[in-house]
């Protein structure tokens, strides 16, 4: 509205309305509704090309020509056409003709223009026209003529133009040449397909010709010979294809006759043939039920007719037709479910073939296809390779004659510092042998590998046609070494052609090379490998000729062949007959002198033999009668195994850990001084409270976090452990967010599942912890599951542990080695034969009655400390009794006794020799029955207490100067040489009774605790933990997004994801529920335990034997029955209602006001640590924002670090910490070591369990 202006419509000009006006005559337009305009309307709309037509526009307000000067123009096609004015509204468009562009279907759209007086009209909206070509619709007469009776294209108006000999547009045929459309040339047929079919009919054959009639109603009759095809009016194509199907026939070659309206005579000029399909063989009869075999008919006529198929018992065999012939038909099978013998019918049209044949006719026999059970791998030898290759593996396992085409892969990372995180992969094609092994080379791995470079894990895969997984692949460990050397000979070598050539190397024993590997020649004759060592090998020659040339050694291994040197080999002379009566003088009389020092020699050493003899056969008796002591002893154990301490796990209140040092233990199982605790740095982030906040608000953007992970798992610097803290800091800046974590966790475990297809490792998901996302689902699912475990499964996880304990305590456990009589776990079985004695003894306890408590006379100090503690604090938490340093031991003989006396590990009275040094014993300060013990505050520092581990001893040895190695109940073997009897060094193997023992006493916890985590309906169904049942229902929506219908790869989803990340990791570590201590040896059993429940979660079936795992066999027949209550497990799961996103969106916010109510950890700090993550990643990260399209959470982002250095140089000089390397120089507070636990590695020097342990997390 600032200017004032009109429009003067026959000049085409725009005036100032006050000060100008239009010429006279002209008409001024003072609003934008006067001006003239043209709609885009057009009649018609729809014209046929290269026929002039009148199109007609309507608008508003159009001028009138005046004169012949002033006129309207219409532009199409890039032609000019003549306007012609009709009224204020309508213009025709006169004689427009469209040329449609080459390449043009059906219709073209044009836009048209006007223009007044050479200025272009104003349009509301583009005048558009449609074009067509009849031509381009119909090719001949009977297409063309059934276009009038097609309703979606008879609007066209196209028919015949006889004269034109083409589909037109039918006003303009009539107009050009009356009474000539609609006239159609004759019928004609050019091909039949196919053109041979089986005799028993049912063929479909295509007839295709010319004007083959209008309607479907057109075509009256096909015969073949003197037989009806019977038409398939439903795929007739006007004037163009007739479609029928045979029927049977005698076994000739017909001609074809179509009858079509109007024609006077039948089509002829086209052949059939009638024909018998045969198959005279088939090969392979066998192959693996995951299908993907080639199945080859061999015969005459099997790709005539028109369909096809081949079914496998009730499988279609799909058919490979590049593969197929006349005289050959390939298929591949598809999966089954089971091995099973099928029958096969192959079926062309209505021919029935599940015979073979002779060529003469005479059936020979059935059809059968056997699927067997897919191939397994058992072993690998030799189990490594070099990167030159070429050596063969032979691969063992079961099946293998089933299988057509099989490849070895080997996948390589290449972390070279140009190419990083790029995996290389190698395939080479295998033979197969027999049915249970395969052979295969070893690629020519294209990479630099030093020879000093130890070995290096590969990645072992098997291609065996079209089986998805190799049951036995998972536990080939394959590796890479260094290529085996061969070193020249430094110059030409003369020797004996009968004496062995020795040619000497490296890495030879260190690639498990055998004599067959080996090749090496000398010219023309082989040499034949004898011995192999790690840096030489022997060969002898086959051929021990002389040689007057020098012989050239080559040496090949593999595809590395590598030139030695020239041999020259000495001629052999008859040289005894020259010299043989000298030798036999001179040997008379040696002989002669040498016979009586010989006779005196041989008698002294049969003397010494004989005392030999006697020292070995009395050591042997000795033997015999430790076996025998220790299998009865050991029969004895196992008949009279009883529960002796189920009254002390009873009553009291269980030592549960409050729900922060819960979360601790599990979000940070190694400890660290800078993990979030509880809030006691009030001003550390005061400077930092506003920017965390806005970074906190950042993280509860869904894009931005996402991105935020995505690109810190892409850095090659963001390994295992920090994924892990990342996944952590999360878990507590989000505690208050469940609702939203779970969320996130749900778009990470897709994204999981996405890599894992692309991998083709879909069963490995959920199994390690490679990414943030399997570590957040650990950590959600210990919050989530935090009330269900004290609820639940506290109980008997907790008596488990403590049962465990006792059991241990029970027989004599080696302090230094950890080694324990009554062990689950082989690995700390104590393997030497003990002659332990109970000891009743009594324990001041401050109210002048002695507590009864009973001790082993070989325990250590520490021990008995530890075992009084126990029995002072029963059913108390660790936490709240001393430590075994802060107490000393003190022994009276009896209650009345003056004379108290300080028991020590370590003082001058150990017991030493040869460089070791005996742990204190009670029966080395002769303690006997009723002795009374008191616990007594230390009151002075002393280094002469043994505290635990292996490497605590070496931390006091040096501490203490002490020369000699320290042992309690057993030497290591190097040291037993003299101090031991034969009878306390039986085989390892005589002692395995006592894991059977310590199983059944504990057999009866272990099924509490599996039954009280697999039972379902022992709570309200609809009460059974909802994380559980949506986890489950998240992983099963995964699997039907990607059709994953694999019941096993959805079954090993759900136990990674629960059973391995979560169950397992509580059963090896009960010290994460329950303020406890768990010693190595406990773990150690633990282990044992966990392993059996995973094991019952197992989709395979391993088979045992005597060299499998002790720890397997162990538990064998239990694991048998824990899989039927897994299974049942799963089914009850199944049958609970589906959780909906609403259900768990309000368990979550509940479960977030709940968390939000205890005083929980710091989220700053976990914030502040997160940060720093962002600020290293910064540039990757904000790269990752705007190349997704994220603009203005990159500009947030930067705008955060920004303010973040601004507030670090406005406090620069304070303690505050920041995220600068210079800013850390200052922060008042010990930078993050998680390895500093010299000092905080067992309950002996701390009262806080959560310190007490360097914790492993058990994935």
């Amino acid at each position: 509205h600032v200017f004032s202006c009109s429009w003067c419509v026959y000049t085409s000009t725009c005036v100032d309305t006050v000060s100008s006006s239009c010429a006279n005559g002209d008409t001024k337009a003072d609003t934008i509704e006067m001006c003239p305009f043209l709609s885009n309307t057009s009649t018609p709309n729809l014209v046929h090309s290269q026929v002039p037509t009148d199109i007609m526009l309507t608008g508003r307000f159009l001028p009138q020509p005046r004169d012949s000067r002033e006129r309207y123009v219409c532009v199409a096609n890039g032609e000019s056409f003549e306007g012609t004015y009709v009224n204020d509204t309508n213009i025709i468009c006169s004689n427009v003709t469209f040329q449609d562009p080459p390449g043009v279907a059906i219709e073209f759209v044009w836009n048209v223009e006007v223009s007044w007086n050479n200025y272009r009209m104003n349009l509301l909206e583009s005048i558009e026209v449609t074009s067509y070509s009849c031509a381009n619709i119909a090719d001949d007469c009977s297409q063309c003529e059934s276009l009038k009776f097609n309703q979606d294209l008879s609007h066209y108006k196209c028919g015949w133009c006889g004269p034109l000999d083409s589909c037109h547009f039918t006003p303009y045929c009539d107009t050009l040449y009356p009474l000539s459309s609609g006239m159609c040339p004759p019928a004609q047929l050019s091909s039949i397909t196919p053109n041979e079919g089986p005799n028993s009919g049912g063929t479909l054959v295509s007839i295709s010709g010319t004007n083959l009639g209008i309607q479907s109603a057109d075509v009256l009759s096909v015969t073949i010979g003197d037989s009806t095809c019977d038409i398939d009016y439903d795929r007739y194509t006007p004037g163009k294809i007739i479609v029928c199907r045979t029927r049977g026939n005698l076994l000739n070659t017909f001609e074809v006759e179509v009858q079509i309206r109007g024609n006077s005579q039948p089509i002829r000029g086209l052949q059939y043939t009638y024909s018998e399909p045969k198959v005279f063989e088939l090969e392979p009869k066998l192959g693996p039920i995951s299908g993907g075999t080639l199945v080859t008919f061999k015969g005459e006529k099997l790709l005539i007719g028109s369909e096809t198929t081949v079914q496998i018992g009730t499988e279609l065999c799909e058919i490979q037709l590049q593969l197929s012939s006349n005289e050959v038909l390939v298929c591949r099978t598809q999966p089954v479910t089971s091995q099973q013998m099928t029958s096969i019918l192959l079926r062309i049209d209505d021919v029935m073939i599940s015979v073979s044949k002779d060529i003469d006719g005479t059936e020979i026999g059935l059809l059968r296809f056997t699927f067997l059970s897919d191939p397994t791998v058992t072993m690998v030898t030799p189990s490594s390779m070099f990167p030159s290759g070429g050596v063969s593996l032979v691969i063992h396992g079961t099946n293998f004659h089933s299988i057509q085409n099989a490849e070895l892969m080997i996948l390589y990372n290449n972390n070279n510092n140009n190419i990083r995180n790029r995996r290389e992969v190698y395939l080479t094609e295998c033979d197969v042998i027999d049915e249970t092994s395969l052979t295969c080379p070893t690629p020519e791995l294209q990479i630099e590998y030093r020879t000093n470079e130890t070995g290096t894990e590969l990645i072992f895969n098997l291609i065996l046609d079209s089986v998805p997984s190799i049951v036995g692949l998972e536990t080939i460990n394959f590796m890479l070494h260094p290529d085996p050397i061969f070193t020249p000979f430094e110059k030409n070598v003369t020797q004996d052609p009968t004496q062995p050539i020795i040619i000497k190397g490296e890495n030879f024993l260190l690639n498990e090379l055998t004599l067959q590997h080996i090749i090496i020649s000398a010219g023309e004759r082989r040499c034949e490998t004898r011995h192999i060592q790690e840096e030489l090998v022997i060969c002898y020659l086959e051929d021990t000729q002389g040689s007057e040339e020098p012989l050239f050694i080559k040496a090949r291994v593999g595809n590395i062949e590598t030139d030695i040197g020239y041999l020259t080999l000495t001629q052999e002379y008859d040289l005894l007959r020259i010299i043989l009566p000298a030798v036999i003088g001179l040997l008379c009389v040696v002989f002669c002198g040498c016979g009586v020092s010989a006779f005196i020699f041989f008698r002294n050493v049969s003397r010494k033999k004989d005392v030999r003899l006697y020292r070995v056969m009395k050591n042997l008796e000795e033997l015999e009668m430790g076996v025998a002591q220790e299998s009865k002893k050991g029969f004895t154990e196992l008949q009279t195994c009883v529960e002796e301490f189920d009254q002390d796990l009873t009553g009291g209140k269980l030592p549960f850990l409050d729900l922060k040092t819960y979360l601790m233990s599990i979000l940070f199982p190694e400890g660290g001084l800078f993990m979030p605790v509880q809030k006691y740095r009030s001003n550390r982030f005061a400077h930092t409270a506003m920017i965390l906040q806005s970074f906190r608000e950042l993280l509860l953007n869904e894009e931005f976090l996402l991105q935020f992970i995505g690109v810190m798992e892409k850095q090659t610097d963001f390994v295992i452990k920090e994924k892990c803290k990342v996944a952590s800091l999360l878990m507590v800046c989000l505690m208050g967010e469940m609702d939203y974590t779970t969320h996130i966790l749900k778009q990470l475990l897709g994204q999981l599942i996405d890599k894992s297809l692309i991998r083709q490792h879909s069963k490995m998901l959920l199994r390690r912890t490679d990414s943030v996302g399997e570590k957040l689902l650990t950590n959600w699912l210990a919050v989530c599951l935090y009330g269900y475990i004290k609820e639940h499964v506290g109980t008997p996880l907790y008596r488990l542990s403590r049962a465990l304990k006792m059991q241990l305590e029970k027989g004599p456990i080696d302090v230094v080695t950890g080694e324990a009589r009554y062990s689950l776990s082989e690995e700390k079985l104590l393997r030497h034969v003990i002659q332990e004695e109970k000891l009743s003894c009594f324990l001041d306890t401050g109210d002048g009655n002695g507590m009864p408590i009973t001790f082993l006379d070989c325990d250590s100090i520490g021990q008995t400390k530890e075992k009084a503690l126990d029995a002072m604090y029963k059913g108390r938490a660790v936490c709240e009794r001393p430590s075994l340093v802060d107490v000393e031991l003190e022994y009276t003989k009896s209650k009345s006794s003056n004379s108290p006396i300080i028991l020590r590990d370590i003082d001058s009275s150990n017991e030493s020799e040869k460089g070791w040094t005996r742990i204190n014993t009670l029966k080395h300060y002769k303690i006997e029955n009723g002795a009374h013990f008191q616990l007594r505050t230390r009151t002075e520092s002393t280094k002469c207490d043994y505290v635990g581990t292996i490497i605590s001893v070496y931390d006091k040895k040096r501490e203490q100067n002490l020369e000699n190695h320290l042992w309690h109940l057993s030497k290591p073997d190097d040291a037993e040489s003299n101090s031991s009897s034969s009878k306390e060094k039986m085989a390892s193997e005589v002692y395995l009774h006592r894991l059977l023992y310590s199983k059944n006493v504990l057999q009866n916890f272990v099924n509490d605790l599996f039954e009280k985590i697999l039972d379902v309906n022992n709570r309200q169904k609809e009460n059974y933990p909802l994380a559980i049942r949506y986890f489950f229902q998240v992983l099963e929506e995964q699997a039907s997004k990607h059709d994953i219908t694999d019941a096993d790869t959805i079954h090993t989803w759900k136990n990674n994801g629960l059973a391995l990340r979560f169950w397992v990791n509580l059963i090896k570590n009960p010290e994460f529920v329950f303020n406890i201590y768990k010693s190595s040896t406990m773990d150690s059993c633990l282990l044992v335990i966990a392993q059996t429940f995973m094991d019952s979660f197992s989709v395979s079936n391993t088979k045992l034997n005597k060299d499998s795992p002790t720890s397997k066999l162990l538990y064998a027949k239990e694991v048998r029955t824990y899989k039927q209550s897994v299974a049942n497990y799963y089914e009850d799961i199944k049958k609970l209602p589906r959780v909906s996103e609403e259900e768990m969106t309000e368990e979550m916010n509940s479960l977030s006001k709940n968390l939000q109510k205890v005083d929980m950890l710091d989220t700053e700090e976990a914030l502040y640590q997160l940060l720093r993550y962002a600020n290293k990643y910064s540039t990757q990260l904000t790269d990752n924002l705007i190349e997704n399209g994220y603009n203005s959470l990159a500009n947030h982002f930067k705008e955060i670090l920004d303010q973040l250095e601004v507030n670090n140089n406005n406090n620069s000089n304070s303690e505050s910490p920041y995220l600068s390397s210079q800013a850390n120089r200052h922060s008042p507070y010990p930078p993050i070591n998680n390895n500093n636990n010299n000092r905080l590695n067992s309950p002996y020097q701390t009262n806080y369990p959560f310190y007490n342990n360097k914790f492993q997390s058990s994935v």
